[in-house]
Parts: structure tokens; C-alpha cells; sequence
């Protein structure tokens, strides 16, 4: 439990926790899956338009709850700092949980999943929906977002055909940048049809 919340919201290296657990790399994901089938965090595919080379690729792992995972680590009373790599990395949990537990609440039937390139270029998570349009989403937990923010995202955008670039953040002012649409996280929720109250 406490390798899982170390390494949450990572690509999952079941070799390397194996080796520093001395166990199997299979034992590792078992426990992995475990987790998943108990509800306890979901894994997160890696985004590939081959289902079987999807499968050989390494998910990633997310506690159900931000304190939960928190409190395994030892650090569940210091505080998150904004504008911090550990409060960003807080936000992408949240902002990701938010949209899989919508999509499983209101049946959306979506999937969801990440993309990184071998040179590291990453998307935070890609949402496929019915009929195969694709939600491509960059996650920031800044007030204020501008090219910098959306540079990453912006070199997918010509190699997906029918994706729709978003930036969600807690930058309350909409705007559009490039091909990206950037979106307060709550109402990007509401323009990729996940409808929140």
C-alpha cells in the first residue's frame, strides 16, 4: 500500500517493485489489480488505437481518494501548497478521479487513458468517447494559463483525427490558445459532456 501511494499517479514499473520488494513482477501486479478490484484506486491504461499493444503498455495507479493516498505516505497533516509540484500532482489526481467516478456515475461509457511519448511528451488523459471522438486534456493547477501551459498539448493535436484539445486548471477565465480550449476544471467537465450540478 505504501509503494502504491508512493508511486501514485505514475507509470507503473512492476519490474523495479518487484526487484525492491524481492517478489515477481506478476505477484506485484496481481496486487495492483487487487487494489483495482476492491475499489481501493483505479489503473489508468496508456492510450494506444491497438487494443493488444494497450495491453502490453504499463498503466498507471490512482487511489480512490487524495487522502487516502496522502495519509499512506506520512504525509496526510502537512499541508498542500499551491503552486507546488506535490499540489499539481494533488490536482491531477482530483481533477482525474472527478472524471472517472462522472463517467461511471452517469454511464458514459467512456475510456480513459494517458499517452507519453518516448522523448516524455505527455497527455494527462485521453477520454475516448462512443463513436470514437477523442477528448485530449491537459491538467494544471495554476490560476493562470497561457501558451506555456498548452505548448505540449498543442504538438498532438494534428496527429489525432476527431480529438478536441482542453487545458482544465483553476484559471476562472476561458479562453482559447491555439487549438486548445482552456477551461476551469469544473467547467471543462460540463464541455466534454460529463455534466456536473
Amino acid at each position: 500500500m505504501e509503494i502504491a501511494a508512493q508511486t501514485n499517479g505514475q507509470i507503473i514499473n512492476y519490474t523495479n517493485i518487484a526487484r525492491d520488494v524481492a517478489t515477481d513482477s506478476k505477484t506485484v501486479q496481481n496486487y495492483y489489480e487487487i487494489l483495482e478490484d476492491t475499489l481501493l484506486g483505479m489503473l489508468l491504461p496508456a492510450f494506444d488505437q491497438s487494443i493488444r499493444k494497450q495491453q502490453n503498455k504499463a498503466p498507471k495507479f490512482y487511489f480512490f481518494d487524495i487522502g487516502v493516498q496522502r495519509a499512506l505516505q506520512g504525509i496526510l497533516t502537512l499541508p498542500c501548497v499551491p503552486k507546488t509540484y506535490a499540489y499539481g500532482r494533488a490536482f491531477e489526481h482530483f481533477v482525474i478521479l472527478e472524471i472517472a467516478r462522472l463517467n461511471s456515475y452517469l454511464e458514459k461509457d467512456l475510456k480513459l487513458s494517458y499517452l507519453r511519448t518516448k522523448d516524455d511528451v505527455e497527455i494527462d488523459l485521453i477520454i475516448e468517447h462512443p463513436g470514437g471522438a477523442l477528448s485530449l486534456i491537459e491538467i494544471k493547477s495554476s490560476n493562470s494559463i497561457d501558451d506555456r501551459d498548452t505548448r505540449s498539448l498543442e504538438r498532438f493535436c494534428s496527429d489525432f483525427k476527431n480529438a478536441r484539445a482542453y487545458c482544465f486548471s483553476l484559471d476562472p477565465l476561458p479562453k482559447k490558445i491555439g487549438e486548445v480550449s482552456c477551461f476551469h476544471w469544473q467547467q471543462g467537465l460540463k464541455e466534454i459532456s460529463l455534466g456536473i450540478s
